[in-house]
């Protein structure tokens, strides 16, 4: 996948979506060179005007021999160029690395303690409302949404000490919440996730989905009728583990010929298979290795 900014006389900027490019064997520092250039030469790119590249830690990228970065600054068809490491996978990075599980567990186990039940829920909001909170409520974490976890955060140590005053009125355990140093990490995650947030919606620009023809559909956490694409690969998924232990059969070779052949169906609507779609050639199966044989059982040369 090629992004491509550029600059004009007016000092104004733009960035694109050059194009994709699939690699249909190996994805060495070469494989990744020689696509990268032959598209660039094909499509009359003026490499002259290259002043950097960006590109994620991958080895093929930006190995000093034999990535891609070498390859293109061995070439003397580019320039004397600038390489930078990409900010999203940096800031990707951060998150999954920043290791303040000490945190998160108790935040989410307090918010669901609070909402599991609906009367508990009830008195809860009452409340906050007889507080005059800033917020109405607390929010579920969801996993599966990437801005989950700084709204969460943020809307938690809003209300910190109205989710106190209710844990102590149940006879609850705060001794963690009034801790100084659990406080302070509680503080410094909420800070660093809602800076990874605004981060994330910079990048995207406020015309990004606008100007790629992509309508943006809200929902809740858990709705199957609006995320039916993924849910029904969902539910092919759980029949097929469900399938492998009625069947008492191991589930990873099971899910593993379920996937392949997931992989090489064609959908309906693009006629073409996700694999086919990802490597840019059809997956080879044990039916290509067959000898081809004609009506009558004889093998064709």
């Amino acid at each position: 996948m090629i992004f491509i900014g550029m600059s004009s006389d007016d000092f104004s900027t733009k960035g694109e979506l050059l194009t994709l490019l699939p690699l249909k064997t190996t994805t060495r520092g070469v494989d990744i060179y020689n696509a990268v250039k032959e598209f660039l030469v094909e499509k009359n790119v003026p490499l002259e005007k290259l002043v950097s590249v960006t590109a994620d830690g991958a080895p093929a990228m930006i190995g000093r021999h034999a990535g891609f970065i070498a390859h293109c600054k061995g070439d003397t068809d580019f320039p004397n160029f600038l390489h930078y490491h990409c900010i999203i996978h940096q800031q990707s990075l951060c998150a999954k690395v920043i290791g303040f599980e000490h945190v998160m567990t108790p935040v989410v186990k307090i918010i669901n303690s609070i909402r599991s039940k609906a009367k508990q829920h009830r008195i809860f909001k009452v409340l906050l409302e007889e507080l005059s909170a800033e917020y109405g409520d607390l929010l579920l974490h969801t996993e599966i949404r990437w801005l989950s976890r700084g709204r969460i955060l943020h809307r938690f140590w809003s209300l910190l000490g109205e989710i106190k005053e209710f844990m102590q009125s149940r006879g609850e355990d705060t001794s963690l919440l009034e801790d100084t140093d659990w406080t302070l990490d509680l503080a410094f995650l909420t800070d660093i996730t809602e800076k990874l947030n605004s981060l994330n919606r910079e990048l995207q620009g406020k015309d990004f989905l606008k100007e790629r023809g992509i309508k943006h559909i809200r929902t809740s956490g858990y709705h199957p009728q609006a995320n039916r694409c993924v849910e029904r690969f969902n539910r092919v998924l759980k029949d097929c583990i469900q399938g492998a232990q009625a069947a008492q059969k191991s589930r990873k070779p099971t899910v593993t010929v379920m996937l392949q052949s997931y992989r090489a169906t064609p959908h309906a609507t693009t006629n073409e298979s996700p694999f086919q779609l990802l490597r840019g050639r059809p997956m080879r199966t044990k039916l290509h290795i067959l000898p081809d044989r004609d009506h009558s059982g004889n093998t064709r040369n």
